[in-house]
């Protein structure tokens, strides 16, 4: 868990990562929020997830089950309250059952996915995480989210609680929808990078985040090494102009590896050597992966054949509205790892808008390909300008590449590879 903030800092802060620090906040805004009974638990699942994290505010039982909600059903916890604590608290099988099925159904994912769904909320609260801005997140959360969303207090509550939990989680979620702080800190991900990182949330936020809450690294040691390549490169260019092999790049950044991370950072590298993950090309690919669609299809398609044939691909969404995104966007928050990105999108706004959407920096150096669909007979005369942020266009078809050779004469258009 993430300690409290200093003393002296600002008295409207609230660490959102201190649970009763927010527990005090949650209880003057609503005092019926944190009530929970066994009753609830033998009434439904949602009662049943309120026993839960009534129980959870105990620090006892947080100390002896430090991961309780992240662990889900497996858990330690979970067994535990399905079996000697359902004991001690006198629950009813049917308590039981709707507690196991609290934890099946993980409250919490609900509210991430609507965070995660919308990016005005990421422009406009860029310090959602931190004491800075946790006040006014969880006002956003008890407000628009329980009226415009309709999210139900043990959704809300799970989630933050989770949160807690594992706060290095949040912090990298959220920093992988928030550009500034991708631009700022390029190599946050990286074992080389996440202690400045970690120490500008401090000096800046307030957010303290102790070493022993701090997972599993995002990146695989190959591409942080390739992503400290390219960043280097950018800042402290070589003479020759170009970046240095591989080799050298392995060693210079295992080098700067922090102690306690080289062991296990070692063994990860030398699993991605073996697998010869170095010697895979590789693709950035952004696309509508959380909203069901044709274009959806298309980006699955893409990937799915760009992988068969050897290449590594990061995958971004880019959401397309919650009526429309269904689909846990979590799993394509890839950022821009590699040097050539293909857009799997329709080109209905600016790149530099597109991007901020997707939540990624609009970095230089990087070759830009659309891959876009259409069904008219002349290539649509408003993505002409569209087409001039890209360095190559990607035609579905033949016929449509005809049409985009007369349209697009600056740019190199051809139709995917098979």
């Amino acid at each position: 868990m993430a300690q409290k903030a200093p003393a002296n800092a600002n008295n409207k802060d609230l660490d959102i990562f201190d649970l009763e620090a927010v527990s005090r906040h949650l209880k003057k805004l609503d005092p019926t929020l944190l009530e929970w009974s066994v009753a609830d638990a033998e009434r439904d699942v949602a009662g049943a997830s309120r026993l839960v994290l009534g129980l959870l505010r105990e620090p006892s039982l947080r100390r002896k089950f430090p991961l309780a909600l992240r662990e889900g059903e497996q858990g330690s916890f979970c067994r535990w309250l399905t079996g000697p604590g359902a004991a001690r608290l006198k629950l009813s099988p049917q308590a039981i059952e709707h507690v196991r099925l609290a934890f099946q159904k993980d409250p919490g994912n609900r509210t991430q996915h609507i965070y995660l769904q919308l990016p005005g909320v990421h422009k406009s609260q860029p310090l959602a995480v931190t004491p800075a801005g946790g006040r006014t997140f969880v006002k956003w959360l008890l407000k628009q989210g329980r009226q415009k969303y309709h999210l139900a207090d043990e959704e809300i509550l799970w989630f933050i609680q989770g949160n807690i939990e594992d706060p290095w989680s949040m912090l990298v979620t959220h920093y992988l929808v928030q550009p500034e702080w991708q631009k700022e800190h390029p190599l946050a991900l990286t074992a080389t990078g996440r202690r400045e990182w970690l120490a500008w949330l401090e000096r800046q936020h307030q957010v303290r985040v102790p070493a022993s809450a701090v997972s599993t690294l995002h990146l695989s040691p190959v591409d942080e090494v390739r992503l400290i390549g390219r960043q280097h490169q950018q800042t402290k260019p070589s003479p020759s102009g170009g970046q240095p092999d591989f080799e050298t790049l392995v060693k210079s950044v295992t080098a700067e590896v922090p102690p306690p991370l080289q062991r296990a950072w070692n063994k990860r590298l030398q699993r991605d050597m073996e697998a010869g993950l170095p010697d895979k090309p590789g693709v950035n690919l952004i696309g509508h992966f959380s909203y069901p669609s044709g274009l959806q299809r298309a980006a699955l398609a893409m990937a799915q054949a760009l992988e068969q044939t050897g290449y590594r691909v990061s995958k971004r969404d880019l959401p397309a509205g919650l009526r429309n995104d269904t689909l846990d966007r979590s799993a394509f928050l890839g950022v821009e790892l590699h040097d050539i990105t293909l857009s799997v999108i329709a080109p209905f706004d600016s790149l530099e808008k597109r991007y901020q959407q997707s939540g990624l920096p609009l970095l230089p150096d990087i070759h830009r390909v659309g891959v876009w669909y259409w069904e008219l007979d002349q290539f649509p005369a408003e993505w002409i300008e569209r087409a001039a942020s890209m360095q190559e266009l990607w035609p579905p078809l033949a016929s449509s590449q005809k049409r985009c050779d007369l349209s697009c004469r600056c740019l190199s258009s051809k139709c995917p590879p098979a």
